[in-house]
């Protein structure tokens, strides 16, 4: 329901809609509920005689303001350490560590072998990570060591560079990937559990606001660094106690540094949180039983229900074109206008930089373009600007066209995404949704291992523009009609 404002005598009145009344009795109820508990504690202690109604109402204000202050300091330590990571995120881009992975000599086969192995450990450690929390309770400790992990993997990358060794750049980059996602996870569920639902939906308004914003500055100019310091380094020399010093900068040294101290430091501060119960509920070998089970579960229901199969099929496709874009777009366009424009760095900080930008936007096209469009036209519309980029960079590869095509690609796919969350609302009923989401991602583990390694190696041997122009071949002759099949299979299940 929406707020309505009322005119009263001149006063505009805000009048309460029926979620917020429903939120005021709960906190009466709560109230009550909590002076009573507190009188009973009182009585146990034998000090009821000696206080009035009164001392026990100030009493229990007191509680109340404690428990105000003490989620007041943890908003404020988890907006510190949200900040840092933003930080890190944009002295780190995914564009920066595909760039750096080639310079140092990998191979293309290589680049996309690594980014499919990454994406296959994402899925598997973020469903265990799901099925763990839900038996067992982490450890700050636990979660604070993962950052440092995840921070420490960026100046292993930096060695390997410096070093131009590919195995070492391979192990740092899989240690963070693998890092991350536990980081991540495990985070989630520490926020959902430390904050309380007002104060976490501030604080999660103010960092989809600022931390964007905060990541695409950070990306600028780490940009600017880059190019700056160029790749072999500026030589800086100084003077002191009448002797000269020489000494030499690297580019991707200052940025990973930054980065690895940003989630470095992040990882500390989480663990100065105060920590949640660790009570064991059940041994870890019955975890791992219980999560072998659902995955064999999910898996079964995957192979015999056709329409979970189909938007399964359809969301995978999307998924593995879009691990072999963010494998390979970057390097190609700072190929392209590595001497020209900005420079080869702060080239794809322009054009990835605003793409970024443009996401925070991109959820309002797709629902004005739904209830426009309809949901047909949304998967047709949400494809082709997905197919965009590609496109351009076979076609019409000239800076402005990237530019925009970038961030209408970026566009396409927040359309996909809600024209596939309203097409799984409309075409299944609650347990197949729930297979469906489940499934989701262990169902796309084979098809990653397979399909893009495949399609690495076809870009290797046949270069990335005609591994573009796949992409295109099988975001339209292939998502497309298993689009609209689906969609044709939803308006018969209406009928």
């Amino acid at each position: 329901m929406l707020k309505k404002k009322a005119n009263l005598g001149g006063h505009t009145v805000k009048t309460l809609s029926d979620e917020e009344i429903k939120n005021i009795q709960i906190e009466k109820s709560l109230h009550d509920a909590s002076i009573t508990q507190l009188e009973k504690s009182i009585k146990k202690e034998g000090f009821y005689k000696n206080l009035s109604d009164d001392h026990i109402e100030k009493e229990f204000e007191k509680n109340v303001g404690k428990q105000k202050t003490h989620q007041q300091n943890l908003a404020k330590l988890f907006s510190r350490k949200e900040t840092l990571d933003r930080v890190g995120y944009g002295f780190s881009s995914n564009q920066y560590i595909m760039i750096f992975l080639f310079l140092t000599g990998a191979p293309i086969f290589l680049v996309g072998l690594l980014n499919a192995l990454r994406d296959v450990f994402t899925i598997l450690i973020s469903s265990f990570v799901h099925q763990y929390i839900e038996f067992k309770k982490i450890k700050n400790t636990f979660i604070s060591s993962s950052g440092i992990i995840f921070g420490f993997s960026f100046l292993l990358m930096a060695c390997a560079i410096k070093l131009q060794i590919i195995w070492l750049f391979s192990v740092a980059f899989l240690l963070g990937s693998i890092s991350v996602v536990a980081y991540g996870e495990l985070y989630s569920d520490l926020l959902t559990k430390s904050l309380k639902s007002e104060k976490r939906s501030y604080f999660l308004q103010w960092i989809l606001k600022k931390g964007l914003l905060i990541t695409t500055i950070c990306f600028l100019i780490s940009g600017i660094i880059l190019e700056y310091f160029g790749l072999q380094g500026n030589t800086f020399t100084f003077s002191l106690f009448n002797n000269t010093y020489t000494f030499m900068l690297h580019g991707y040294l200052i940025v990973f540094e930054i980065a690895a101290f940003a989630f470095i430091l992040s990882g500390y501060l989480l663990s100065k949180l105060p920590s949640l119960s660790t009570k064991k509920r059940i041994p870890t070998q019955h975890l791992f039983k219980e999560y072998l089970h659902t995955l064999k579960f999910h898996y079964h229901e995957f192979l015999v229900n056709k329409r979970v199969k189909l938007m399964l099929v359809s969301s995978t496709l999307v998924s593995v074109v879009q691990s072999l874009g963010a494998a390979y777009y970057g390097w190609y366009i700072y190929k392209m206008f590595e001497n020209s424009f900005f420079g080869g760095f702060l080239n794809i900080a322009i054009i990835f930089g605003f793409a970024l930008l443009v996401s925070f936007i991109g959820p309002s096209f797709a629902n004005f373009f739904r209830k426009k469009l309809g949901l047909s036209p949304l998967f047709v519309f949400g494809t082709l600007l997905l197919a965009m980029l590609p496109l351009t960079l076979v076609y019409n590869p000239h800076f402005l066209t990237i530019f925009f095509a970038n961030s209408f690609a970026v566009i396409g796919a927040s359309i996909l995404g809600v024209a596939q969350g309203l097409l799984s609302s409309n075409l299944l009923n609650d347990y197949e949704r729930k297979i469906y989401f489940h499934s989701l991602g262990i169902a796309s583990i084979f098809p990653f291992l397979i399909m893009v390694p495949l399609g690495a190696l076809f870009g290797h041997f046949f270069g990335l523009e005609l591994l573009f122009k796949l992409i295109l071949i099988i975001l339209i002759l292939i998502v497309v009609p298993i689009n609209f099949k689906l969609v044709m299979m939803s308006q018969k299940q209406k009928i």
